[in-house]
């Protein structure tokens, strides 16, 4: 079964949707054993943003989630709003605009279902404005950091409102190269104020300059995920993971025992077309210039995490040189390993449920975002 791209460079690339034998380890360093047979549907039940109509295009898709009815949400920054498409696509209506004022968005950074509620996260200023499901406002908040002044770097929520954050390093400012602090990680109350610390962990792998940093080209990037009694923490060095209760207790590590992979230059090549792909050409040459003369000699073990609608947790690992799918790892409640998922490499997970996938799908050609659902099968497993 495949879904076939077009990349400019490379003309046509079958992407292929793996439904062979599956392989992990677990933890304790135990031999491979072949894994329950997961996979993906190769044709979305859902699919928005091909189309001309400007209605079922987006600019810049930052999040979205599946209504029990079967309909779709989207935040797309550039429209600053959240757009609802009915289950066969069809585009329904708008919430939000342009703004600083209630219910509106100036930099729409991240849509976040977190139980009956929709989060939408404004960067400019800080602070997460919340809807029911229907878009209706409901309040808003910000979230306090450890460190006074300053706003969460990533942020992950569970059913129940709790938030998971990771703070910023302000001392990268200035610092030329290549850089890593550690930084703050806790949890946070429904309201957005502390409930516990989980100490201090790498936070972003920087390329420092004279006005600032971004982040490091092929860097480590932490990742954050929720369940309803776990917080998973990861710092991407290598496949080890850390597991707190919602008490702020350290409960276990988990993953898998093996060592990063190793940077090639296909993954060099693949980041510089990726970090040029669909951006207007006034800023390439810009872009260009802050690439490093050197790419770190490994790739990070994973990208981020999500926790299903099953409690599992679900590891993408970093997608490795020109390969068009990238493994999702997937991680029970208590731990171990049960299963291997093949995704697009260029398909950005934004939900997972017990029969479906939900997420951002990039063109690898001209740079457009898809909103799509894939159907899933587990293979009988729960």
């Amino acid at each position: 079964m495949t879904i076939v791209c077009r990349n400019r460079e490379q003309g046509r690339i079958l992407v292929f949707f793996a439904a062979g034998l599956l392989w992990s380890c677990g933890t304790d360093r135990e031999p491979f054993r072949v894994m329950p047979r997961w996979t993906v549907a190769p044709e979305p039940l859902f699919d928005v943003g091909a189309a001309e109509d400007t209605l079922h295009s987006f600019g810049d898709v930052t999040g979205a989630t599946r209504l029990p009815d079967g309909s779709v949400v989207v935040a797309d920054r550039l429209s600053a709003s959240l757009r609802y498409f009915s289950p066969d696509g069809r585009f329904v209506r708008s919430v939000g605009r342009k703004g600083e004022g209630p219910g509106e968005f100036d930099y729409l950074a991240a849509l976040r279902r977190c139980g009956d509620s929709l989060h939408a996260q404004d960067i400019a200023p800080w602070r997460i404005t919340v809807f029911d499901l229907r878009g209706t406002l409901a309040r808003s908040f910000s979230i306090t950091n450890p460190t006074a002044g300053q706003s969460p770097y990533r942020s992950a929520c569970n059913a129940d409102g709790v938030y998971l954050s990771n703070g910023w390093d302000l001392s990268s400012v200035g610092t030329p190269g290549r850089i890593r602090w550690k930084v703050p990680y806790w949890l946070s109350h429904p309201d957005g104020t502390i409930r516990d610390t989980l100490g201090t962990h790498p936070g972003s792998e920087r390329l420092g300059f004279s006005w600032g940093s971004a982040p490091y080209p092929l860097g480590r990037e932490p990742a954050l995920a929720l369940g309803r009694d776990a917080a998973y923490l990861g710092s991407a060095d290598s496949f080890a993971i850390e597991v707190y209760g919602l008490d702020g207790s350290h409960l276990r590590t988990i993953g898998l025992d093996e060592p990063p992979p190793r940077t090639t230059g296909a993954d060099v090549a693949r980041f510089k077309v990726l970090d040029t792909l669909g951006k207007p050409a006034r800023q390439q040459p810009q872009i260009v210039a802050e690439w490093p003369e050197e790419f770190p000699p490994t790739l990070p073990a994973y990208t981020h995490f999500l926790v299903d609608g099953e409690e599992h947790l679900w590891v993408r690992r970093y997608p490795a040189g020109a390969a068009d799918t990238a493994a999702w790892v997937v991680f029970a409640p208590g731990g171990a390993p049960v299963a291997e998922v093949m995704l697009p490499a260029l398909f950005t997970a934004y939900e997972i449920g017990r029969d479906y996938i939900l997420g951002r799908l990039l063109d690898p050609a001209e740079g457009f975002h898809r909103v799509v659902v894939y159907a899933l099968d587990r293979g009988g497993s729960r």
